[in-house]
């Protein structure tokens, strides 16, 4: 008796090849509508990010969403009702950008979602009752699966963004905060009973919270923070939380301005730097001091510069030399990369990206160090160019990464 050959997993080669066009949702409903196995194959990307925002908050996330007409009340309706036909879709939803509106949540909060990751809560204030919203949103961003919350809103009081957050989670990890500003007496909240231990903390023009962060009513335990992303000038209260915690921040991301007052050498464990460079006559020299001024045995292994696009293109290279100069001069046992990109939409960056970050720092070039990361139009990661063999490929975008896990 022949033994039968073996058949070939024919339905994990259309996911492994379909997974290629999760970019691309015009690709994808294509494919959905081609067959049963491209079907099968779309459904985990199709549903893998719910987006309800209004047009004018929706530019960030999809184009098609500014489109006329789009309503996304009556969405969110429409995919409750694909969901009860079709049940199995909900275990593929794991990321979801909503408007704070307690129409849009009240239809949320009917789902039963059991793999969610990660919630974005968007609005420019809360409009709708204060003992509504807010409790609202909570059973959303209290699923136990939720690993990570954003928030782009103004709550009239801080004890709303308490009531969003809760009293604690054990599975959220990570929580930005963008434009969060407060208009109560911030030391008026009441104290948590349990905090969330997060490990990844995000901040975006923020000020008010780092005060926040200090008060028992703060639902954020910032004592095992690893990644640290700062886009603003720090008070001295967020640094004090900083110095705080300094043996266990691994990754972190801040403004020139603020490395002048930082002093670097009290995080034990970072081993990746990010410093964004809004004006370069200005900042590069608070750059170049800060850097002089680290030990030269630190756990530092790439030290990232994003550079705003400054013009004309050749104004400043003397300050970039002579922090080439500086950098090339130490010996940092432990660093491997100076990734140099720049950042912002892709009509305001040069067009040679990579020729001229490699002129701005030719002694770091020579040295074999260099990495030149290119940024596409909208503004992900495209392209690195690395000048040391192999030495890019384990030079991870950590601020971007995906809490995505099976």
């Amino acid at each position: 008796m022949h033994a039968l050959p073996p058949r070939l997993p024919v339905q994990q080669i259309w996911d492994h090849i379909i997974a290629f066009l999760a970019h691309s949702r015009d690709d994808l409903l294509a494919c959905s509508a081609t067959c049963r196995a491209f079907v099968l194959a779309s459904q985990p990307h199709l549903f893998h990010d719910i987006v309800f925002l209004p047009p004018a908050l929706a530019g960030d996330f999809h184009d098609w969403r500014t489109a006329r007409g789009y309503d996304e009340a009556a969405a969110c309706h429409r995919l409750c009702e694909i969901l009860v036909e079709s049940p199995h879709l909900i275990r593929y939803i794991r990321r979801i950008k909503v408007h704070l509106d307690a129409q849009l949540l009240t239809r949320l909060a009917a789902i039963p979602l059991s793999n969610v990751r990660q919630v974005y809560l968007r609005n420019a204030a809360f409009s709708m009752a204060e003992d509504t919203l807010p409790h609202l949103a909570r059973q959303l961003v209290g699923l136990p699966s939720v690993q990570q919350v954003r928030i782009w809103t103004t709550p009239r009081t801080p004890a709303l963004l308490t009531t969003i957050l809760g009293d604690g989670s054990a599975r959220l990890r990570s929580s930005r905060m963008f434009c969060v500003a407060f208009l109560g007496d911030i030391a008026a909240v009441q104290p948590v009973a349990q905090r969330s231990p997060i490990t990844e903390l995000r901040l975006d023009s923020s000020a008010q919270l780092s005060d926040w962060f200090a008060q028992p009513g703060c639902p954020l335990d910032l004592n095992r923070l690893t990644d640290v992303y700062i886009h603003e000038s720090m008070s001295t209260n967020l640094r004090k939380i900083l110095y705080a915690v300094g043996n266990t921040i691994q990754r972190l991301r801040l403004a020139a301005l603020d490395t002048e007052d930082l002093d670097l050498n009290s995080f034990h464990a970072l081993t990746e730097l990010v410093i964004y460079i809004g004006d370069p006559e200005d900042d590069l020299p608070d750059v170049e001091t800060a850097l002089a001024h680290l030990d030269d045995h630190n756990n530092i292994h790439t030290i990232t510069l994003e550079i705003a696009p400054f013009f004309p293109i050749d104004a400043p290279v003397d300050t970039f030399q002579a922090l080439d100069a500086a950098i090339a001069a130490r010996t940092m046992s432990s660093l491997r990369h100076f990734v140099a990109r720049f950042v912002g939409p892709g009509e305001d960056r040069p067009s040679d990206e990579v020729g001229i970050l490699r002129s701005l720092f030719p002694r770091i070039y020579a040295k074999g160090i260099l990495v030149v990361a290119v940024l596409d139009d909208a503004g992900e990661m495209a392209d690195q160019d690395s000048d040391e063999d192999g030495g890019a490929g384990d030079f991870e975008m950590w601020e971007d990464a995906d809490l995505d896990t099976a």
